[in-house]
């Protein structure tokens, strides 16, 4: 075992989720207790990955955003959704959207659909508007 490494724990039911995750699992026997996930996302990034899913394996209520988006990201998600982007992701009302831009790279290589639309639509909100 990796000392370095990072452990998370999600119930089997949230990994669902992402298909990247869900095939591992089905590729592995069934007694598997552990999924190693290749190092292509770093730890807090995965940390914040999980803490998606199993907000809303628990919860539901996984936001539907039309597109084109017609009105601002926040009117189609609910409040968890709006805390996790726009307090843990965009870190307040800074500009700073690399914690952004590496959960949108994480969802996308986990196969993280609803995370990767949620993150793709908060971008194309920050870019309405600009030339």
């Amino acid at each position: 075992e990796n000392e370095g490494a990072a452990h998370f724990s999600l119930p089997r039911g949230a990994v669902q989720a992402s298909s990247l995750l869900r095939d591992m699992i089905e590729a592995e026997e069934e007694s598997t207790e552990l999924l190693v996930i290749p190092a292509m996302v770093d730890a807090p990034t995965l940390s914040r990955c999980c803490a998606y899913l199993e907000y809303h394996f628990h919860h539901g209520d996984v936001a539907e955003i039309e597109t084109p988006m017609t009105r601002p990201v926040a009117a189609y998600i609910g409040e968890w959704d709006q805390r996790f982007l726009f307090q843990e992701l965009l870190q307040g009302q800074g500009m700073d959207c690399s914690r952004l831009l590496r959960v949108l790279q994480a969802a996308h290589l986990l196969r993280i659909t609803s995370l990767m639309e949620l993150c793709g639509a908060c971008v194309a909100g920050c870019m309405r508007g600009k030339d």
